[in-house]
């Protein structure tokens, strides 16, 4: 028997079959490797490798929100808005403002004047102050003439007083008095105004005070107050806090009206059946003499040349006058029941 045919045959045989166990263990390492590349679920990814990018999660840099508004502050810078000035507000109140000026002083009160009814009005917008500064700053004002006063202007100061006034003129007037006129036009239509000699006057001018008036019932505003005392009161140049009292509160006493105006001292008119409620005479420095008579709604008042009847804005207000006197240590009852 041939022994090399078989063997021969046996060596094929085993030669193919150790390349088909190589070929199995290719394909197997082959199909494991490719498995291996592939996620099984969403689950067992990292989070770090594929981060969550919700809206809330992105940096408010790389994506703003583009309203108008936000879109504005991000490309403008943040300026603060300018406070307004309060001397550009005419409803700002004086002591909350720059305090106004004239000629070098400070400016403490503005009036201007009505002559025919014999009343200053007081000035309280801010910008008619201003105005009224302005265009009398440098102002060339002619004396005190009654007769040929067409408007006038007072300002008190805290240093003194400047009484200015403009005259009528036929000829006309020049720009600066075409406003003071449409200044003075626009002051004096205030439903108040105050007596006008006793708001020119200067306190500290003041040497004495007299005063002569009925107390009690009617004539106060204390409700416990029951007798008709009469008061008398004199005081001078000892007694300036008192007299200062006094003048405050008659600067103060505002009217509506003038009733009458009586020139001529043989004209005026007697108070001898009308004790009315009180009488109040101030001197002065230079000796003059301004009266007052207080009775009902109506305060009379008179010096040498003129007696002229006002109406009171508020009655009342003379029994605050009787009561103030009634309230000074130097205030004398003389007589009572």
């Amino acid at each position: 028997m041939n022994v090399k045919p078989i063997a021969l045959l046996l060596l094929v045989c085993l030669v193919l079959l150790t390349a088909c166990e190589e070929r199995k263990k290719l394909s197997t390492v082959s199909t494991s490797d490719v498995a291996s590349d592939v996620p099984v679920s969403k689950s067992s990814i990292p989070e770090s490798s594929t981060p969550n990018v919700t809206e809330s999660s992105i940096p408010e840099s790389s994506t703003p929100d583009v309203t108008e508004s936000s879109t504005l502050e991000s490309s403008v810078p943040n300026v603060t808005k300018p406070t307004v000035s309060a001397s550009s507000n005419s409803d700002t109140p004086l002591q909350d403002a720059a305090p106004l000026t004239f000629r070098g002083e400070t400016v403490t009160s503005i009036y201007s004047l009505d002559l025919d009814d014999r009343m200053y009005y007081l000035l309280t917008d801010r910008q008619l102050k201003e105005t009224a500064l302005t265009l009398l700053e440098d102002y060339d004002s002619p004396e005190y003439n009654q007769d040929r006063i067409r408007v006038g202007f007072l300002i008190f100061t805290d240093k003194t007083k400047y009484p200015l006034y403009l005259y009528k003129n036929p000829n006309g007037y020049n720009k600066d008095e075409e406003e003071l006129l449409e200044l003075a036009d626009i002051c004096n239509q205030q439903p108040k105004g105050y007596m006008q000699w006793i708001a020119y006057m200067s306190t500290e001018n003041i040497v004495e005070a007299r005063f002569v008036g009925q107390g009690g019932g009617r004539y106060t505003h204390n409700p416990e107050a029951t007798s008709h005392n009469e008061f008398a009161l004199t005081l001078n140049t000892n007694d300036l806090e008192s007299i200062r009292k006094i003048s405050n509160y008659i600067k103060d006493m505002a009217v509506v009206s003038v009733d009458d105006i009586v020139t001529g001292a043989e004209n005026f008119y007697g108070f001898g059946s009308d004790p009315g409620i009180y009488d109040l005479w101030l001197t002065y420095k230079n000796g003059v003499v301004y009266y007052l008579h207080g009775s009902g709604s109506q305060i009379v008042f008179h010096d040498a040349h003129e007696q002229i009847f006002f109406t009171l804005q508020d009655d009342d207000a003379h029994k605050g006058l009787r009561d103030l006197i009634a309230s000074l240590p130097e205030t004398k009852v003389i007589s009572g029941n």
